[in-house]
C-alpha cells in the first residue's frame, strides 16, 4: 500500500467571554496521530481536562512503537476516571472534555470522539461529516416566558460511569483533507465554508485562509482546529 504523506495546520482562538483557552489540540503527523479536545468544567478545570488528556494520548503513542485502538481506549478510560475522581476532589460538577482523533494504525485509519467535536472529511468536491454529536437538543422556558434551544452533552472524558467512545474504522486517499474541530469553530463555520477554506492544492494559501477565517470568529466558545491534508 502507498505510504499516505501529511501536512498539518492547526490553530486556536479564546473565546470573547473567556479568561482561558480551554481548548487542546495534538498533532504528531510521524506517529500519524491527531486529536482535538474541548474542556469543560469552569474557570480551569476545563483546560486542565483537555490538556490532560491530550497529554495522555501523547505518551501513549510517543513511548510505544506497537499501538492499538484497544488500548487507547483503556487509556482513555483511564483519563475518563482520572478527572471524575478529579471532580469530586475539588467539588466541580464536572471536569472533562471533549475529544475527536484520528490516527493511523497499518493500512487502516480509526476516528474515536467523545462529546460534540467533529471530523469533517473533503473530498474531491464533497464535504462529509464522519463524526455524529454525543449531545441533546431541548426546548427550555426562561424566566421571561420566552422559550430558547438548549443543548446538552450526553457523552464526556470525564463522566465518570457509563463512559464509552465513538469508534469508525476507515480508510483516508490521497488528496484527502481532514478537519478536527470543536463547537466553536464549526459553530461559525458552514460545511461550504469548510470546502472553500480547504480548496486547491497550494498549502501555503490554505493555510493563511484558516489563518484569515479564524481570526474573524467572533464568538463565546473558543475555537480550535485541525486540518490534516494526505497527498
Amino acid at each position: 500500500m502507498k505510504t499516505l504523506l501529511n501536512h498539518t495546520f492547526c490553530g486556536s482562538k479564546i473565546g470573547l467571554s473567556r479568561t482561558e483557552n480551554q481548548d487542546n489540540y495534538l498533532y504528531c503527523n510521524q506517529k500519524k496521530i491527531w486529536c482535538v479536545a474541548d474542556g469543560m468544567g469552569g474557570h480551569e478545570h476545563g483546560a486542565i481536562a483537555s490538556e490532560y488528556l491530550v497529554k495522555a494520548v501523547r505518551s501513549y503513542f510517543i513511548g510505544l512503537s506497537d499501538v492499538s485502538v484497544e488500548d487507547l481506549v483503556s487509556v482513555l478510560h483511564e483519563v475518563n476516571n482520572d478527572l471524575y475522581l478529579h471532580s469530586k476532589e475539588h467539588s466541580v460538577d464536572v471536569v472533562g472534555t471533549t475529544l475527536v482523533l484520528v490516527c493511523v494504525i497499518e493500512e487502516d485509519s480509526y476516528i474515536l470522539w467523545v462529546g460534540d467535536s467533529r471530523l469533517y472529511l473533503v473530498r474531491n468536491d464533497s464535504v462529509y461529516m464522519l463524526t455524529e454529536d454525543h449531545k441533546k437538543v431541548f426546548k427550555k422556558k426562561t424566566s421571561s416566558g420566552s422559550i430558547k434551544r438548549v443543548e446538552r452533552l450526553t457523552k464526556a472524558v470525564g463522566m465518570g460511569a457509563g463512559f464509552d467512545v465513538s469508534i469508525k474504522k476507515t480508510k483516508f486517499i490521497s488528496n484527502d483533507k481532514i478537519l478536527l474541530c470543536t463547537d466553536g469553530f464549526y459553530n461559525a463555520t458552514s460545511p461550504q465554508e469548510i470546502f472553500n477554506l480547504t480548496k486547491g492544492d497550494d498549502l501555503l494559501h490554505i493555510k493563511n485562509r484558516f489563518d484569515s477565517h479564524l481570526s474573524t470568529v467572533s464568538n463565546n466558545d473558543d475555537a480550535s482546529y485541525s486540518l490534516v491534508i494526505f497527498s
